[in-house]
């Protein structure tokens, strides 16, 4: 198969790439979704000279504070890599049990908020112990977390609570007042609210503040300092929880699950599903199942015929048009109107539609090669283009008397999720639009595999717009910084 474009085959060794700023966060609150287990155990997340730029860029007094001549990044820093815990939990709790990393007034004395920097252990007529002083309460919070988590691991609960704490454990605790002031109105007060944590950092959570306006506190501290790296994954993605069988279509901001291979192997292959932490897919609500592969034949239980072309039925309006387009009678699947009725209505299919579920012609004299759909014609820039939208099928040669039969269409791009690049940045496509991908660091945060980006010629990239960058870059950037 002869294209006017030269295809590129090429093993990528080095990458150039630009950065643009990064995507804002998820903003709604889920009282039983903290944070996410990974980033909470990313103790590898943040050097001690990024959290001292961090710690530099806010008001509080930590970015000059030292024990002993230790500074307090390299304070946080140790304890991180001891307990084996995001520097950004530490860092997060700091802020919302004393506000020091942003408080400049001290109504309690300055020493006070030092020595109880995570009120960790402390009461109100607390003067003295063990865990008072900064480097305790720094070690003592970060120890505790750890050993929550290890307790979960071993036994599926902390071990603490009235659950006791651990995912999927409910645990019905009483609404205080703190959980509905300040706007939060997270319950009523007085009342029982159950908790059922997710994963092990929002359990580990609930045990250090077992309530939901102290976590929700967290979490809002966790967004304010730019702490989520979670990726929220653009439209096409295929992801699928590690160890578990079922993949799912990530689109407008849904979740769509594939009940059976043929409707999965209809539009994509095995090697571009993402294998993400269980609890990422609690980002993304559930949307319709696809249970139908691409182009199916779906009959009503009155007897009309449908065509499933993506996400819509076409109506086959007769007989004829079904005849016309060169359907089967034993291709049709007969459903429920429940069924059909997950998926809006398409264009009519008439006897005037020519080649309704689409067909591959090539010019027997230049080589391009068209996708003819409903009597226009789509041209195919690329080999590698042609393989995401079409696979192993090949084109009927036809005169190019033939192809003017037909009026011009846009050009065929690649496939949503499709990862490619003209040799300088990479991009991954998305509703149609090419969205480039900051840096390398950045691929790997979001899972791509290094084996499914196509090098190809710069005219079949450039068919699509360019959309937003997906960015990665380090955490401790602050907005106007």
């Amino acid at each position: 198969m002869r294209f006017f474009l030269v295809a590129v085959t090429a093993t990528l060794l080095i990458m150039l790439w630009s950065a643009l700023p990064v995507e804002a966060s998820p903003t709604s609150f889920n009282k039983n979704l903290i944070v996410y287990d990974d980033e909470f155990e990313d103790w590898q997340t943040l050097s001690a000279a990024w959290i001292q730029a961090f710690l530099n860029s806010q008001p509080g007094i930590l970015k000059s504070y030292s024990v002993s001549g230790k500074p307090a990044s390299q304070i946080i820093y140790e304890a991180a890599q001891t307990y084996r815990l995001s520097p950004k939990v530490i860092l997060a709790n700091i802020q919302k049990e004393s506000s020091m990393v942003t408080r400049t007034t001290f109504p309690s004395g300055r020493q006070f908020y030092l020595d109880w920097i995570m009120f960790y252990g402390w009461c109100d007529s607390c003067s003295t112990g063990s865990q008072k002083g900064f480097v305790n309460q720094i070690i003592a919070a970060s120890n505790a977390f750890r050993r929550y988590l290890n307790n979960i691991a071993a036994t599926g609960h902390t071990g603490y609570g009235p659950g006791p704490w651990g995912p999927g454990i409910p645990s019905a605790i009483r609404c205080i007042d703190s959980d509905y002031n300040s706007g939060r109105q997270l319950c009523t007060p007085g009342t029982t609210t159950t908790i059922t944590p997710v994963n092990r950092a929002t359990a580990a959570l609930y045990t250090y503040t077992p309530h939901p306006g102290g976590n929700y506190a967290f979490w809002k501290i966790w967004r304010q300092f730019r702490f989520d790296l979670l990726r929220k994954y653009p439209d096409g993605t295929l992801i699928r929880a590690e160890r578990s069988p079922n993949v799912w279509l990530i689109q407008a901001g849904q979740k769509r699950r594939f009940t059976n291979s043929a409707a999965f192997l209809s539009r994509y292959t095995f090697s571009q599903v993402i294998a993400v932490p269980p609890d990422h897919l609690w980002l993304y609500r559930t949307g319709t199942e696809i249970s139908y592969a691409n182009y199916s034949l779906l009959s009503s239980p009155e007897g009309g015929v449908y065509l499933l072309v993506g996400d819509r039925k076409r109506p086959i309006v007769s007989r004829a048009a079904f005849q016309n387009a060169g359907f089967r009678w034993e291709e049709v699947v007969r459903v429920s109107w429940r069924e059909l009725n997950k998926f809006p209505d398409g264009d009519d299919i008439t006897t005037d539609n020519v080649y309704p579920s689409g067909r591959l012609l090539q010019n027997n004299r230049s080589g391009v090669v068209y996708f003819v759909q409903d009597g226009v014609r789509h041209p195919i820039a690329c080999r590698e283009m042609f393989r995401s939208q079409f696979g192993l099928r090949r084109p009927q040669p036809v005169a190019p008397a033939e192809l003017e039969r037909y009026q011009w269409g846009s050009p065929v791009g690649f496939k949503d999720g499709d990862l490619v690049t003209a040799g300088r940045t990479a991009y991954v496509i998305s509703k149609g639009k090419k969205l480039p991908i900051a840096d390398p660091a950045t691929y790997n945060a979001y899972g791509f595999s290094w084996g499914n980006l196509q090098l190809v010629p710069a005219p079949c990239v450039d068919i699509h717009p360019t959309g937003r960058t997906l960015d990665a870059t380090d955490p401790v950037r602050i907005a106007g910084h």
